[in-house]
């Protein structure tokens, strides 16, 4: 079993949300209050963008064209 210090901070994360937690408590017995929270802020990508998809001319073809997806 891990055993937390006291006053140790713990980082617990992932792609969208970060937690900072302080212990409180003791190693046998932790209580971890809440330090700082730090969320990401990503909208969808048709509210991030305001033009419509691209397209790509082939220079050897001419005359034909490609859409280009939105990036993610």
């Amino acid at each position: 079993m891990t055993k937390i210090p006291h006053r140790a901070v713990v980082f617990v994360g992932d792609g969208r949300k970060a937690l900072f937690l302080r212990n409180e408590g003791g190693e046998k017995f932790p209580n971890l209050q809440m330090e700082a929270v730090f969320e990401d802020q990503n909208p969808a990508a048709h509210d991030q963008g305001s033009d419509r998809p691209g397209r790509v001319s082939i220079a050897s073809q001419s005359g034909h064209r490609s859409a280009v997806e939105m990036t993610d």
